[in-house]
């Protein structure tokens, strides 16, 4: 029990990124992310659950992040007397920019 409880304000995010478009010319790049998340939460009895029924969010600086799906749920399989295990997915857009010099690439003339 007190293992868990040391363990209460750390996330887990397993990610599978996966690149959807490069626009060379513009300097442009789209990034598909897809997260499994699996956090706890401490077992408050007289609480309500709708506090912890957030949404999981993700803030990159420079990237404009777009939520496309996301959802948690209960695991309990794993929880305990004082905590609650959750487990949860979320799929992200991320769009940003680079600028690409192309101007000696020899392939492009």
């Amino acid at each position: 029990e007190h293992v868990w409880t040391k363990s209460l304000d750390r996330v887990m995010c397993y990610a599978v990124v996966s690149v959807t478009s490069v626009d060379a010319k513009l300097g442009g790049f789209q990034v598909r992310m897809v997260c499994r998340w699996a956090f706890r939460t401490s077992n408050a009895y007289k609480e309500t659950e709708i506090s912890y029924r957030g949404v999981p969010g993700l803030r990159i600086p420079g990237l404009q992040v777009t939520a496309q799906e996301s959802r948690i749920w209960k695991d309990l399989t794993k929880t305990t007397d004082a905590t609650i295990t959750w487990n949860g997915t979320s799929i992200f857009l991320l769009d940003g920019y680079k600028p690409y010099h192309l101007q000696d690439f020899p392939f492009d003339r």
